[in-house]
Formats: C-alpha cells, sequence, structure tokens
C-alpha cells in the first residue's frame, strides 16, 4: 500500500468518534442485478471494466481496505420484490455498537417478518 494511500485511510478513519459514531451508506449503489448478469460482464471483457459489479462493490470496498467494521441489514424491497439492504459501518473495534445498533434497528424494520409485496 502506498504512503499517500495509507495516509488518506488514517484520515477517514479518524473521522469517526469525532465527526460522527456510525456511518450509514447504501449496501449497494444499485438495485440486485438479474442472475448471471455480473459472470456475463465478467467473461464478456475479462480484462476490462465491469460497471455491475462495480456499482455493487464500491460502497462496501472500504470496509475491506480500512479494516472498519460493518453490516448490512436489509431493510427495504425493491420494485422486483428483491431485498434492498443498508449499510452501517462503525469505527475501529466498534463491533458492540454495530450489533446493537443493528438489532434496533431489525426490531423496527420488522424484516423477520417481512413478506416481498407481490407475495402479500
Amino acid at each position: 500500500m502506498t504512503a499517500l494511500l495509507q495516509a488518506e485511510l488514517r484520515q477517514i478513519v479518524a473521522q469517526w468518534g469525532r465527526d460522527f459514531d456510525v456511518l450509514l451508506t447504501p449496501t449497494m449503489a444499485c438495485t440486485p442485478p438479474r442472475l448471471g448478469t455480473v459472470l456475463a460482464e465478467a467473461n464478456k471483457n475479462v480484462e476490462g471494466p465491469r460497471p455491475t459489479e462495480t456499482r455493487m462493490v464500491f460502497l462496501t470496498a472500504i470496509c475491506n481496505i480500512t479494516g472498519l467494521p460493518a453490516i448490512s441489514l436489509p431493510v427495504h424491497f425493491s420494485a422486483a420484490d428483491l431485498p434492498i439492504g443498508a449499510q452501517l459501518i462503525g469505527a475501529p473495534f466498534g463491533e458492540a455498537t454495530l450489533i446493537r445498533l443493528a438489532a434496533a434497528i431489525e426490531l423496527e424494520v420488522g424484516w423477520a417478518r417481512a413478506i416481498p409485496p407481490r407475495y402479500r
């Protein structure tokens, strides 16, 4: 990892606790793609861009790079009745906060009892 990337990551991580406790983002920047879309893009141009894959992972990749804990919760359904997730990103070693917050959100949203609109 380059020194510039390390410095930028330290600046990102330093915001937790100073500016906010938990960051809420969408899990993906798109609705779930049709089955086979990601594989078809990868096979079509092995070395080239994969726009669907990029939209699916770019909001979660920062956690892999920084090591920040995160959790994704299904909170909504798309027009096609597919689950839509919200991602909570916590402070370094902030897993306990994330788990408590996620549990509270799950109770409020009632996802365990959620039925996609077309099946109601």
